[in-house]
């Protein structure tokens, strides 16, 4: 299928436009993907720096003292919906927040945490997101077994041998945020291509007008008309360097088509008169019987007329060459040397005894001139005056 070039065009940008279009929106996407994730985790880390202020890691043994500062509460059901777990390295629970739905939590929450394989990303109960994060706080100076661990204490501290802080922070909001994002990307990169399909369509008709005057100016050429050229379309650009050019091609061709009809007309009148001659000479002498010398002296005269013949289409196909006037050899002559020599050599015919050359200057003439070409014009001088002062009979 052969494409406009309009058609290309609007291919082409639409093309790009679309590429574009699909590259800035997934950079929008995944840019704000990490800003949003990226809230969520400066949360949980806020949460895990305020909870270690309530861990102290002794030689051999981990304290855990939730009076010590206050615990951040749990924001279950806000927007921004965070909460937090405390267990020690075994995963058993040692504190949560108060107004923790344990009905809506799964047991992986618990049982994953202390064996350390608790994902960064897990799903509660009711199918919701959180986002996790986690320090295992373990004793200064490793595992001492000969050292006793202390008792807990009624007010609320405890010892382990490891304790590990988990955060949880709710991917709903992110998601939400993240699938509307999404939607208003897609919604707009089409409208937006849609848009510039209708604007390209539109813009690439009005700029193909002039290209489109061309082509139909092109079309209705003619080779016999001599002004045959494509008309200036006036933009200022491009397309008037194109039309330039190309009716500067034009005036060539038709130079060229001029001297191909000028070679046609001037070779039927120079070919003409030496054939007839020839012709008359050689009917003539068929119509009877003559002496050696009669034939030998026809035959003389068609060898001349031939040669000459073969001069005059040597001459026209060389004056036909589109370099001819930088290819002609110019001699120098003595000009009235050279009409004697000319008019001696020049075949006889019934009004030769009327051709008398005179000059009024008997000194030399020089001049440069091709000698056959000047000896051509001569004789269409002469062939003229004979034609035209022909007496009557």
């Amino acid at each position: 299928m052969i494409m406009s070039l309009s058609n290309r065009f609007s291919t082409l940008l639409l093309g790009t436009l679309g590429f574009v279009l699909v590259g800035f929106s997934i950079a929008l996407f995944v840019t704000s993907r990490i800003y949003l994730n990226r809230q969520v985790e400066d949360r949980l880390t806020a949460t895990l720096n305020l909870m270690n202020t309530c861990v102290e890691p002794k030689p051999g043994w981990v304290r855990w003292e939730p009076r010590k500062r206050r615990l951040p509460p749990s924001r279950w059901n806000e927007r921004h919906a965070t909460t937090w777990l405390v267990t020690d390295g075994r995963g058993r629970l040692l504190t949560c927040p108060e107004n923790l739905p344990d009905e809506e939590l799964p047991l992986s929450w618990f049982s994953r945490m202390g064996a350390g394989t608790l994902p960064d990303r897990v799903t509660d109960r009711k199918g919701r997101s959180w986002r996790v994060s986690r320090i295992r706080v373990a004793p200064t100076g490793g595992r001492e077994p000969d050292v006793k661990r202390p008792q807990d204490t009624p007010d609320g501290k405890s010892y382990h041998d490891e304790i590990v802080l988990a955060a949880f922070g709710s991917l709903d909001e992110t998601e939400a945020t993240l699938r509307s994002l999404g939607s208003f990307l897609v919604c707009l990169s089409i409208l937006v291509w849609m848009t510039a399909a209708l604007c390209a369509r539109w813009l690439l008709r009005k700029t193909m007008v002039p290209l489109t005057r061309l082509v139909k100016s092109a079309q209705r050429l003619d080779a016999a008309n001599p002004g045959w050229t494509l008309p200036e379309v006036g933009t200022g650009d491009e397309l008037d360097e194109l039309s330039r050019a190309f009716n500067d091609l034009l005036a060539r061709l038709h130079e060229a088509y001029d001297r191909q009809r000028r070679f046609s007309s001037e070779a039927s009148h120079q070919l003409r008169t030496p054939l007839a001659v020839m012709i008359g000479h050689l009917e003539v002498a068929q119509r009877y019987e003559r002496s050696g010398e009669q034939y030998r002296r026809v035959i003389q005269l068609a060898h001349r007329r031939s040669v000459e013949l073969g001069q005059i289409v040597e001459s026209l196909l060389f004056l036909s060459r589109p370099d001819a006037s930088l290819l002609t050899l110019l001699e120098s002559l003595d000009l009235n040397c050279w009409l004697m020599k000319f008019l001696e050599n020049r075949p006889d015919n019934h009004r030769s005894s009327d051709i008398i050359l005179r000059s009024s200057n008997q000194d030399s003439l020089w001049i440069k001139a091709h000698p056959h070409l000047l000896g051509q014009l001569v004789e269409n001088l002469l062939d003229n005056a004979v034609v035209r002062f022909r007496p009557a009979a």
